[in-house]
């Protein structure tokens, strides 16, 4: 069961920062989030982001191992949307930091 977990948070992560890389635009991520949630949401909870896996862990509602493996499968699926957007890591900069060349 722990593997459909996994394809969910990364499929989930996918579809979210693929729109918000790729449009950017308020409305369409809040779309591309509750469709991830209502499609990928069941198994998991829909976290998608490792912050919120790291609040359940605390929380005890997931185990250190859950954790773990969910953030795993969420950088994942966020470097799988980075590529199919066509950008590189390094091409992404943080709000206040300079452009990286």
């Amino acid at each position: 069961m722990i593997h459909i977990k996994l394809i969910a948070e990364m499929l989930g992560t996918f579809t979210l920062i693929g729109v918000i890389l790729s449009v950017g635009q308020t409305i369409p991520v809040a779309i591309a989030l509750a469709a991830a949630i209502y499609h990928f949401g069941k198994p998991t909870g829909g976290h998608f982001n490792p912050a919120v896996s790291f609040v359940m862990f605390l929380e005890g509602k997931i185990t250190l191992a859950e954790f773990a493996m969910y953030s795993v499968a969420q950088l994942a699926g966020g470097y799988l949307a980075l590529k199919w957007v066509g950008l590189e890591p390094k091409e992404i900069a943080l709000p206040g930091s300079p452009m990286r060349s």
